[in-house]
């Protein structure tokens, strides 16, 4: 049976002990309110749950805060059934592009994102040792590139990020140390 990435991804996420989509955390503002401050109002943006932007994954705002917003490059090493992701946040327009290259195998990729039932879209995928993801967003919203390493052994990813005016990186898995 050929599986998709997008259910091995699932079946993954499912393994770990992960739900298919981040929810949100309410916050319990007064009905009809604003956010009152650009903290809280990262945190009503956030997709996955009551903590500051960049905190996903273990990756500090303002180490978020540091990184070049036009070009960001990343070594990760992925674990046999692990997967590697990088999040962004996009404007309706706004586009994204990732070179990658896997030193020792190949990967598994998709470029996906999350619609409001929490079920997740697939809007590319393939498998490649190497290559260039793009992406033009179809509407505001968050977005993720992710690789999974489906071999034997561990693999070394290097990714290269570039993005557009009204792009942004939201966070990375595993978050850099």
């Amino acid at each position: 049976m050929n599986e998709t990435i997008g259910t091995r991804f699932a079946l993954l996420m499912a393994s770990m002990g992960v739900s298919g989509a981040c929810t949100p955390t309410p916050t319990n503002p007064p009905e009809n309110a604003a956010p009152s401050t650009d903290e809280e109002a990262d945190k009503a943006e956030h997709q996955c749950g009551d903590h500051a932007e960049g905190a996903c994954a273990g990756m500090a705002k303002d180490e978020a805060a540091k990184a070049d917003p036009q070009l960001l490059v990343r070594s990760l090493t992925v674990a046999t059934g692990d997967f590697a992701e990088v999040n962004f946040i996009l404007e309706k327009g706004a586009s994204i592009s990732a070179q990658y290259a896997v030193a020792n195998g190949q990967t598994e990729w998709n470029v996906h994102s999350h619609d409001d039932n929490h079920e997740t879209i697939i809007h590319s995928e393939g498998t490649d040792a190497s290559g260039v993801l793009e992406f033009v967003a179809p509407a505001d919203g968050v977005y993720s590139f992710l690789w999974v390493n489906q071999g034997p052994t561990p693999i070394e990813l290097d990714v290269d990020v570039s993005l557009s005016e009204g792009a942004r990186i939201h966070s990375w898995v595993p978050a850099q140390e």
